[in-house]
């Protein structure tokens, strides 16, 4: 059996250990065995050599090793602990029983259990804030009683059209403290955005007419109040929806990252982008690593998905992960990625750099995509002519990516891919990639979470992050009184001892214009098939006009949806910033 040599900080230990992801007296190596010999354990189904098999095992485990990739908290926990437990981060409830508030209640626990969050949209309710409100208190209880072994999150959305979407819109302002297990998001359309420029008015499901601006005003007031809800750009995701006739996205993920229909699920493997920085004097992208990496993971987490359909119980989720075998590949460490090149968060090379690497990544992957369908046989979507995007004309990827040339991805390169998948119909994955939040994942490879800035200069230990202590005393600009200052602080622009081009790399999400948040989004989101998790942080004392304003860049830029958190706006901050 192969062994790992797995070595997690003190501050990742425990987190594996109080966040329920090992098990009573496993260590960590013994849980990276676990996880990595039941993911390929299908392998066997595929007709793949023993020999073959163990040497994937054997890969897996060494870029984990290495910290250059890491599942979600989902696999780590489930893999080979629990044989009647899916791989998966979260799931839509199936629509069958949307309309019977026991049965979801019942649902969503059996989920929860599980280690999966849910994402919900509640059109159909007459009452959608007390379904909110009942469900928040049934997670909150069944978070209490001991069977959930790890945190999960929900999402709750509701159309802009909805007649109570002015209630649901405020429905946390007032309860901001309470013990949320529910983020909320509204479900706008391109009319409405319309609407909203133009200074028309709105049909609500009622009847009613409202001006487009008293909603957005309402939308803007509550975030600046608590921080949700926050906005899915709804028509811009069931845009690049692969296969619409399949059925359109009405909610997303607890964070925003996947369009979900009805019984839909998602899991999540991330590569540290951070940790594939060449050597030499040049610091260029190791993409020979990349590519490894990627091969791996996608495979891996076409594994996994075969697990996880494999253990549920519900038909129509069965149904409809078979037709389009989704799977969320993601990333986290690219705030260590700038850091480690000198880049600051948000200036042009830093948006180059994310469109070059997340093009590659996106391209490598439907790559081996279309290998394993070669080996494994196509999703079904793909073997019934007009089923996905993917027959269009132009096709789903002409179409996406028609004009963007990016370092080692051109036009032509899709356009051949394209043609290849239309031609053969092979492809095993309708979606590969996805940017998820990565929280407890990155934390316990030692990375900056997906595609975030760093919020604070002080690690999980209450020390100055590594690569920074480095900066500081190359530069001879540490002292004790510098270390001192940003413990106390956890940034360092205020020191005037430090160089300019320190701080510039080091700044943290409160310091970093919502420009510049959103515009790092926006060159990711080009080459993403599913959506972004990204946090907008601004600072307390932002206007309530300028939250208005980030939410309709976002929708200028592209972005799927966005999530504004203004510090200060709950009593319990979700991370210090200093030590």
């Amino acid at each position: 059996m192969q062994k790992s040599t797995f070595r997690p900080s003190k501050q990742a230990y425990n987190l594996l250990r109080c966040g329920g992801i090992l098990g009573a007296k496993e260590t960590a190596s013994a849980m990276i065995e676990r996880v990595a010999n039941e993911v390929f354990s299908v392998e066997h189904i595929f007709k793949t050599s023993e020999k073959e098999k163990q040497g994937l095992v054997s890969s897996f485990m060494c870029l984990i090793d290495e910290k250059k990739i890491i599942p979600s908290t989902p696999i780590l926990m489930n893999a080979g602990r629990f044989v009647n437990r899916p791989l998966s981060a979260c799931i839509s409830p199936p629509y069958e029983i949307m309309h019977e508030l026991r049965k979801i209640k019942e649902y969503s626990a059996d989920v929860h259990r599980m280690g999966m969050g849910t994402g919900y949209c509640f059109d159909e309710s007459n009452d959608p804030v007390r379904t909110l409100e009942v469900l928040n208190s049934s997670a909150v209880r069944s978070s209490k009683d001991g069977k959930e072994l790890r945190p999960v999150g929900n999402m709750a959305t509701l159309s802009v059209r909805h007649k109570d979407i002015e209630k649901f819109i405020l429905s946390k302002v007032k309860k901001k403290d309470e013990d949320w297990r529910f983020n909320i998001s509204v479900l706008v359309d391109d009319a409405f955005m319309n609407s909203l420029h133009n200074g028309e008015k709105i049909t609500l499901s009622d009847g009613k007419d409202v001006y487009a601006d008293e909603i957005f005003k309402k939308i803007v007031y509550a975030t600046h109040q608590c921080a949700d809800p926050g906005l899915v750009f709804v028509d811009r995701m069931n845009d690049d929806n692969p296969s619409p006739k399949i059925g359109q996205y009405k909610t997303v993920a607890p964070c925003g990252e996947v369009g979900l229909l009805g019984g839909e699920f998602c899991q999540f493997i991330y590569i540290n982008i951070g940790r594939f920085v060449t050597c030499d004097k040049k610091g260029n992208i190791d993409y020979s690593g990349l590519d490894e990496a990627v091969e791996i993971v996608t495979r891996a987490l076409d594994n996994s998905l075969e697990l996880s359909i494999a253990r549920l119980d519900s038909k129509e989720s069965k149904k409809i992960m078979m037709q389009k075998r989704k799977i969320g590949l993601g990333i986290c460490g690219f705030a260590d990625l700038l850091a480690s090149l000198s880049l600051s968060y948000g200036e042009e090379r830093s948006r180059i750099l994310a469109e070059n690497i997340m093009s590659f990544i996106n391209y490598r992957s439907k790559l081996v995509s279309v290998d394993l369908a070669r080996k494994r046989g196509s999703c079904l979507a793909m073997s019934s002519y007009g089923l996905s995007r993917y027959d269009d004309k132009p096709s789903y990827l002409e179409k996406k990516y028609a004009g963007k040339n990016t370092e080692k991805v051109t036009e032509a390169m899709w356009f051949e891919l394209a043609r290849d998948i239309k031609k053969h119909r092979f492809l095993r994955n309708l979606t590969t990639t996805a940017l998820p939040p990565t929280g407890r994942s990155a934390q316990l490879i030692d990375a900056t979470t997906g595609i975030e800035p760093f919020f604070s200069l002080i690690d999980y230990s209450g020390q100055i992050i590594n690569s920074l202590k480095e900066e500081l005393k190359s530069s001879g600009a540490y002292s004790p009184g510098v270390d001192l200052n940003i413990k106390k602080s956890g940034k360092i622009c205020e020191d005037q001892a430090i160089p300019e081009a320190i701080c510039s790399v080091y700044r943290t999400a409160l310091e970093i214009n919502y420009i510049d948040h959103l515009q790092i989004a926006s060159s990711f989101q080009k080459y993403v098939d599913e959506s972004i998790s990204k946090t907008i942080n601004v600072p307390e004392g932002i206007a309530e006009g300028d939250i208005g304003r980030i939410f309709m860049l976002a929708h200028e830029l592209g972005l799927k949806g966005v999530t504004i958190y203004r510090s200060g706006s709950k009593s319990y901050e979700p991370r210090a910033l200093s030590s």
